[in-house]
């Protein structure tokens, strides 16, 4: 139940505003299932935000190197959030990914396990409004270019989670049943394998996934 993405495919839920948070006031937990593959470019995971000044949203992203960064930004870059993992992902290999906001900072976890950053841009915010953008899985919209890999189990929530409920949700492979404060829960449609999919939000929010470009099914790495 997880899709396989080119830099040209993606998954678009259109400008949900269940989806934003004030980063100054709220605590929120984003956290994925990834396997990339070889990136020519930064390409976001998870994201609503902006792609243009003022950079405002949130995302979960990697980088060339295959390191993890978070941001959390009002105004980029003097109200704003950037952090980066000190370990990078393994290539062509199943690994989750965990991001845990709250207003004092952010928390990564890889695989259940909490990961040093590098915290490299760090001002203080203040109530921030509506964010006016698209939400995406697979890319920022409006950035040509995302992620290369597969992905599975797309989390948001409206909290921070605890380490026990990190471990669980990646000990568990999807059948934690962690639902408090749920609002978003993606996986891939069933398909056979290298099938046209889209994703499908099991969170009660329900909300549409688009296929952009050509995602297709791949069994990902989760259980029932």
């Amino acid at each position: 139940m997880a899709v396989t993405l080119t830099a040209t495919d993606y998954l678009s839920m259109g400008d949900a505003a269940v989806l934003e948070f004030d980063p100054s006031a709220d605590s929120f937990t984003i956290c994925h299932w990834i396997k990339i593959g070889n990136l020519t470019g930064f390409a976001s995971v998870f994201s609503k935000m902006l792609n243009s000044i003022p950079y405002q949203g949130w995302e979960s992203t990697i980088f060339t190197d295959e390191r993890p960064w978070f941001y959390a930004v009002q105004v980029w870059s003097t109200k704003a959030y950037r952090a980066k993992s000190l370990t990078a992902l393994t290539l062509n290999t199943w690994q989750h990914v965990c991001w845990v906001w709250t207003p004092a900072g952010v928390t990564l976890y890889i695989d259940g396990i909490s990961i040093a950053l590098d915290v490299d841009t760090n001002t203080p915010m203040d109530a921030s409004g509506h964010v006016a953008e698209i939400a995406c899985v697979g890319r920022r919209n409006g950035v040509t270019g995302g992620m290369v890999g597969e992905i599975s189990d797309v989390r948001l929530y409206n909290r921070a989670l605890s380490v026990q409920e990190v471990v669980t949700i990646h000990t568990l492979k999807g059948i934690d049943h962690i639902i408090s404060g749920l609002l978003f829960r993606m996986v891939g449609e069933e398909g056979a394998p290298a099938t046209a999919v889209t994703g499908i939000d099991l969170s009660p929010n329900k909300l549409t996934c688009v296929s952009n470009g050509a995602p297709v099914y791949t069994p990902g790495p989760l259980r029932g």
